[in-house]
């Protein structure tokens, strides 16, 4: 009897173990990931108290970020609101080309878009507001997560909603605004607080024409000025904005609770009016022109400076080029196999332990750190490097490491990994997780033989995403990359502030080329992930029963 105890107790302690090992590796992983949030803070609260910006200086930033914020939001949902309702309301030729040419603009960071137009409006004469061409070249640059978020949303909308609402006389377009929209209105507060976190995290447009933003603030106090407490401070006060943007867009979506399924076909069923002619037309002309005007036009502007720059000097930057293509695709790599891993280790320690409020407690936090500009994460990654070196004597700053700047960039984009993720984890059936444990699986097998196979779309998305963001990142680079380090996005800003865009325009085409292919995939990822489940989930059932 004790020898059967004893081999009892010696079982039960070797499958726990693999439970709290994972626990506490996703635990360290979690607050790894908030060092530069904690660091900035200590700064911002240990310094000299007299070190610090003044009322009016600090009113003025505000006023400008709130001007600037603001802006691109409003023109944002004014470009993808009605386009979502035309993709998704109206059936009419070439629909599916029509979603395809509105994510574009997304292949498109923000400063290639607003240096582009300002170079293309200067040679035609043309004078605007730096100011407002700030927000309308940003709001071109990121309407697409409001315009792909607000689509979902309407997509997973029943058809019985719309038939009900025209049933009562409300035409297309009166039951998208008094019936469609009020119940998307969660996912279009998400997209909002997106395209708000992101314009806060740009300070190259906003530096480019002069917008005295937060963001640029911290820049400047940091780097140019030498201040690094006054920039902690900064720094914290944005934060704490960017927790209000998070709280704001949770307490959106408090009450949010999807009772109807989608039905087969309702992407093509009775909720779609028909039309063709000249209102096909003029629907096409409609979706056109965010399309032509975020992606088109800069681009094949671009493509005439590259072609000049290819006739005029292109061999003796043929050197530089090369360089940022190489650094671009390594660190969009790196980062790619760094957070799937962070991202499939926190999913199983999240599934395995369901009562892990710690957990969520750190993964709620990790969604804050996205909402922070490359600037703070940056400074939080400097501040934590000059602490190792007092205490441990290690110069991680000697000569630049890009382990630091992997480090910086897997803080910032840990959530897009860790979301897509754990939405894919979610997704997958309990009855799994019990057929597993009946069959006696360990959770490394269950996580081969069934999660894995299972998450190979959502994997797939991830992957792409990562290396789209790696790719445009431009703040983090700019200040953590070792010396005779490149990017593309570094080699774009360094002739663009020099107002040469005739030379940064090849690296500016390779660049959009990368995104837009990145894009693309994208969009075939999310058109295919519903056949995609149901024939993983056919293959778990094979796989548990085996």
């Amino acid at each position: 009897m004790v020898a059967v105890t004893l081999s009892g107790l010696q079982r039960g302690l070797r499958q726990s173990l693999p439970y709290k090992g994972l626990r506490l590796a996703a635990v360290v992983l979690l607050l790894a990931l908030l060092l530069p949030l904690l660091a900035i803070s200590a700064a911002a609260l240990g310094g000299e108290t007299g070190e610090f910006l003044t009322v009016t200086t600090l009113l003025y930033m505000l006023g400008q970020t709130l001007y600037y914020v603001g802006g691109v939001v409003l023109l944002s949902l004014l470009l993808a609101l009605p386009a979502a309702w035309a993709v998704v309301m109206v059936d009419f030729r070439g629909r599916r080309l029509a979603t395809w040419l509105l994510f574009l603009p997304f292949a498109l960071p923000p400063y290639i878009t607003a240096y582009s137009y300002d170079d293309l409006l200067r040679a035609g004469g043309i004078y605007v507001s730096g100011g407002i061409l700030a927000i309308l070249t940003t709001a071109l640059a990121l309407y697409p997560y409001i315009f792909f978020l607000t689509r979902m949303a309407l997509k997973q909308q029943h058809c019985h909603i719309q038939s009900a609402a025209r049933l009562l006389g409300c035409s297309p377009w009166a039951a998208f605004v008094r019936v469609s929209l009020p119940l998307a209105r969660p996912a279009i507060c998400i997209g909002i607080a997106l395209t708000a976190m992101e314009t806060l995290n740009d300070i190259a447009v906003a530096e480019y024409f002069s917008v005295q933003t937060l963001g640029v603030g911290i820049y400047d106090l940091w780097l140019n000025r030498g201040s690094m407490i006054a920039g902690a401070r900064l720094a914290l006060l944005l934060t704490i904005i960017i927790f209000a943007l998070v709280w704001w867009e949770e307490f959106a979506r408090r009450r949010q609770v999807q009772y109807l399924s989608v039905c087969d076909k309702c992407y093509q069923c009775e909720r779609a009016t028909k039309i063709s002619g000249s209102k096909s037309a003029l629907l096409w002309l409609l979706i056109a022109l965010p399309a032509v005007a975020g992606f088109w036009l800069p681009v094949v502007y671009l493509a005439y400076l590259a072609r000049q720059s290819w006739a005029a000097s292109l061999a003796d930057s043929w050197q530089l080029l090369a360089t940022g293509l190489y650094g671009s695709v390594l660190l969009a790599v790196l980062l790619v196999l760094l957070l799937l891993v962070a991202a499939m280790l926190v999913a199983m320690e999240k599934r395995l332990n369901k009562r892990g409020s710690a957990m969520r407690l750190l993964v709620r936090l990790s969604r804050v750190i996205y909402g922070l500009p490359g600037t703070v994460i940056a400074q939080g990654i400097f501040i934590v490097s000059i602490a190792v070196e007092f205490i441990l004597g290690w110069n991680l700053l000697a000569g630049g490491s890009i382990a630091l700047l992997l480090f910086a960039c897997s803080t910032r984009f840990y959530i897009i990994a860790g979301g897509t993720i754990e939405s894919g984890m979610d997704k997958i059936s309990p009855q799994l997780d019990v057929a597993a444990r009946l069959a006696a699986v360990s959770p490394l097998a269950r996580f081969g033989r069934i999660y894995l196979p299972l998450l190979r779309s959502a994997t797939a998305a991830t992957a792409v995403m990562l290396f789209l963001e790696g790719i445009k990142e431009l703040p983090m680079t700019l200040v953590l990359r070792p010396f005779n380090f490149e990017t593309l996005a570094t080699v774009i800003y360094q002739y663009a502030s020099d107002e040469a865009l005739l030379l940064a325009a090849p690296a500016a085409l390779l660049l959009v080329a990368l995104a837009a292919g990145a894009v693309t995939l994208l969009f075939l990822f999310e058109g295919d992930d519903t056949n995609n489940n149901r024939q993983q989930g056919q293959r778990a059932e094979t796989i548990v029963n085996a």
